[in-house]
């Protein structure tokens, strides 16, 4: 009896350690992925983020406190069949801006707007990018984009066409939709006046052009047609309700994007739609339909209602496999894409779109 117990004791001494290696091994494998999770999520551009967190408190001193209550405003009027103050809000942000050096633009439609390098050379073919400004789906314009349009231009070297879509209330889901299917179909066919590469076409946007950017991506190949070259998509509307997450409430107020603004918008841009439907909602998308996804790049504001949305979406696109980025800058709020006093922010995302549409060039 007394072999007996040592032998058992010993089995049982043995399997202690088994099971102790084995937790030790798991962690190490959880702790390696994390590792490989958080390599993606790095942004190895140098940032200043002394200057980034100035601009970006500067910035929120800049804004006008009433402005987004009066555009909530406006909206809900026009929901309501009145849109005189949503036309002042929307005059408000379509200011032409000129030209800067080096980069030429013209109308290809009423729509179009394409900007291209100043020494374009004949039968060159470049890169280019279409873009879809944001502002809740209910204003913003292809002016309210051309200093990004034309800075990518200029720093890069590649064609960009803003597409000045359908916007709501008058034209809910999916007209915007129809339009950037529209236009890319424009693009590949007329490529070759246009001085388009029809093999490097990416797509991008902002906030709602972000959200109706990564839907078009998936829709160009759910229709066999020819898909996209890579997707850009900063801050992206990727659930169009109150998600109820840490930074919807915590930046739902005094902030770039107030929670009351974005609430209208998504009710607006939806109509008689259900919100939960994947096309007005990417995150609702299956498993297989995100999988069609390009290479994908997102920028996130850090100090912003739709942050804690756009990390999660990421996440879930990576572990689906698709090659994805995503870059969070410090300090930000939202709107450094369009709207001037977080310059920092700005020249980080100019760049990290042209090394993101070039890539592979």
């Amino acid at each position: 009896m007394p072999n007996l117990r040592k032998q058992v004791g010993k089995v049982f001494s043995q399997l202690i350690i088994l099971i102790i290696f084995c937790l030790i091994q798991n962690n190490i494998c959880i702790f390696a992925q994390n590792n490989v999770r958080s390599e993606r999520l790095t942004n190895f551009l140098s940032m200043n983020t002394e200057k980034l967190q100035q601009e970006a408190d500067a910035f929120l001193q800049s804004l006008d406190p009433e402005l987004q209550i009066r555009q909530t405003n406006a909206i809900e009027e026009a929901m309501n069949g009145d849109y005189t103050s949503l036309i002042q809000v929307r005059n408000s942000r379509n200011i032409a801006k000129p030209l800067i050096k080096g980069v030429k633009a013209r109308y290809i439609s009423e729509k179009m707007r394409i900007y291209y390098p100043e020494d374009l050379k004949k039968g060159e073919q470049l890169p280019c990018l279409i873009y879809l400004h944001g502002g809740c789906w209910v204003f913003g314009s292809i002016n309210s984009c051309s200093e990004y349009c034309m800075q990518l231009v200029k720093q890069s070297r590649i064609v960009v066409v803003a597409l000045d879509y359908a916007l709501s209330p008058t034209n809910p889901y999916p007209a915007a939709l129809n339009d950037i299917d529209q236009c890319t179909d424009y693009l590949i066919g007329n490529c070759e006046s246009l001085n388009i590469n029809p093999k490097r076409i990416s797509l991008g946007g902002d906030s709602a052009g972000g959200n109706m950017a990564i839907v078009a991506a998936i829709q160009r190949k759910q229709k066999g047609k020819q898909p996209y070259a890579s997707l850009i998509a900063f801050y992206p509307v990727t659930k169009a309700w109150n998600d109820e997450s840490n930074s919807w409430k915590t930046y739902g107020k005094h902030s770039g994007l107030e929670a009351a603004l974005m609430d209208i918008g998504n009710k607006s841009y939806a109509g008689k739609n259900e919100a939960t439907n994947p096309e007005i909602s990417p995150a609702m998308y299956t498993d297989k339909d995100l999988r069609l996804l390009p290479k994908t790049l997102i920028v996130a504001a850090d100090r912003d209602i739709l942050k804690d949305q756009g990390r999660e979406f990421y996440e879930r696109i990576y572990d689906l496999g698709i090659d994805a980025e995503y870059v969070l800058i410090p300090h930000t709020y939202h709107l450094f894409i369009t709207v001037k006093g977080q310059q920092e922010a700005f020249d980080i995302s100019v760049k990290l779109s042209g090394d993101l549409i070039n890539q592979g060039r």
